[in-house]
């Protein structure tokens, strides 16, 4: 008895074989292990063509300035928030663990937008000098 068919599969869904009883797949083509070797592949190893990497438009979020710059965006934003604040001299407002947090974050901040912004430079120097 032979095993039936897939003969209808969805849209876009590749039909298989249906599995025998037996455990083997009907009409089970020869797997590229089991062939002999032949004078092109000596070995008998499958030959895989070369993967190349598809190329990719670059954006913005891809330039060596965008972190440095959004730190340093951050950084005036909390120092406006920690300083510069009207509302933060209301002495009803109890704001004061937040202006603390805001003054902090600003400094911090402000280093490391400095820092990655320097890192950023130098390396654009040092690639324009090589090429």
């Amino acid at each position: 008895m032979q095993a039936p068919r897939c003969t209808w599969a969805p849209k876009g869904v590749a039909r298989t074989p249906v599995r025998p009883l037996d455990g083997g797949m009907a009409d089970e083509p020869e797997s590229p292990q089991d062939q002999e070797p032949t004078d092109a592949d000596p070995v008998g190893e499958q030959i895989e063509p070369e993967e190349q990497e598809p190329e990719y438009a670059p954006t913005p979020f891809d330039g060596p300035y965008f972190v440095p710059v959004l730190l340093l965006g951050m950084c005036l934003w909390f120092a406006y928030d920690g300083w510069f604040n009207p509302d933060r001299l209301d002495p009803e407002a109890s704001l004061s663990k937040y202006v603390a947090f805001n003054q902090y974050g600003a400094v911090i901040l402000g280093v490391a937008g400095a820092a990655l912004g320097l890192r950023a430079w130098r390396q654009q120097q040092k690639e324009g000098e090589e090429g």
